[in-house]
This record gives structure tokens, C-alpha cells and sequence, in this order.
């Protein structure tokens, strides 16, 4: 269940928010695989439900950006 609302929400990151396809292959691997440890899926599925691709520019950082991403991502494929 978990796998599959991280695939929902880097479906929709993707296809409205412009989330880089590297990235989104790289979440769809890991939730093909299915072993990853769950506070980082969590984790990754919060920074996807508040993603913005400039979400560092500004003052505020009230969204996750693209490095936020990418480094839970890191932790997950290193686990994985």
C-alpha cells in the first residue's frame, strides 16, 4: 500500500509539478523492489506531496525542492 500511494504522488509530481524523469525512474525502481525502509518512504512521499522544482529559492522553504528529493532518494537506493 505504501509503495503504491509513492508511485501516485511521483506520478503527479511528474506529470503537473515537472519532477525530473531520472528521479521518477529511480522511485519507480524502488517501489518495484519493495524493500526499502519505511519512515523514508514516508519521508519521500512528504517531500513529493510538497514539492515545488524551486522550492529552495525564496525565503520561507515551505515546499521541498528537487535536492530534498533527490537526497531521500539516495538514502533509499543505498539501503535498497
Amino acid at each position: 500500500m505504501i509503495y503504491e500511494q509513492l508511485f501516485k504522488v511521483a506520478l503527479r509530481a511528474s506529470n503537473e509539478q515537472d519532477l525530473p524523469d531520472t528521479l521518477f525512474a529511480s522511485i519507480r525502481f524502488i517501489c518495484e523492489n519493495k524493500n526499502s525502509d519505511p519512515e523514508l518512504i514516508h519521508e519521500l512521499i512528504d517531500h513529493l506531496d510538497n514539492y515545488e522544482p524551486f522550492g529552495d529559492v525564496g525565503c520561507g522553504n515551505l515546499f521541498s525542492s528537487t535536492k530534498d528529493v533527490e537526497q531521500c532518494v539516495a538514502k533509499l537506493l543505498k539501503i535498497a
